[in-house]
């Protein structure tokens, strides 16, 4: 069983969330799945940056 989900609220300028939308469109993937990747790909990121 995977693990409960924590839910927040997001607020974000309307640019940045017209390009969320047209990025889900585009890449067919969901708008919740864009934003868990950008933050884990920051995540990995600062953790190389911190690592060297």
């Amino acid at each position: 069983m995977s693990q409960p989900k924590a839910q927040f609220n997001l607020r974000l300028d309307p640019d940045t969330k017209a390009w969320l939308e047209k990025k889900a469109r585009e890449s067919r993937l969901s708008r919740t799945w864009l934003v868990n990747n950008l933050i884990r790909e920051e995540i990995r990121r600062d953790q190389q940056s911190k690592a060297s």
